[in-house]
């Protein structure tokens, strides 16, 4: 992090080792998404995300989970448990509730 507090750097780790949006690390997960059909999912998404805060990238992942929950996060970059903690430990209860709820 640089003194701004900007992760520029983790960026441009991300973009050298190809796992950006066609990359071949984010196009192996898209392969084995296959494997969660069926599994309570709720997308938790920091639209501040200098890569993937847009409303194309969450299309793209609800074209995988169609039922499942959204929650955008406006004021969250990519480091969403360290933005909004709150946000994300709400989420994952009620991932839980509903693993319960149809368990």
């Amino acid at each position: 992090m640089d003194a701004d507090g900007d992760r520029v750097g983790d960026q441009v780790l991300v973009s050298s080792r190809g796992a950006g949006s066609e990359g071949p690390w984010l196009q192996e997960t898209w392969n084995l998404l296959e494997r969660l059909q069926g599994v309570p999912v709720e997308l938790v998404w920091g639209m501040k995300d200098m890569g993937l805060g847009n409303e194309e990238t969450i299309g793209r992942w609800l074209t995988h989970f169609p039922d499942a929950s959204v929650t955008r996060l406006p004021e969250a970059s990519h480091y969403l448990q360290e933005d909004e903690p709150k946000a994300i430990a709400d989420a994952i209860m009620r991932v839980v509730a509903r693993i319960k709820q149809e368990g």
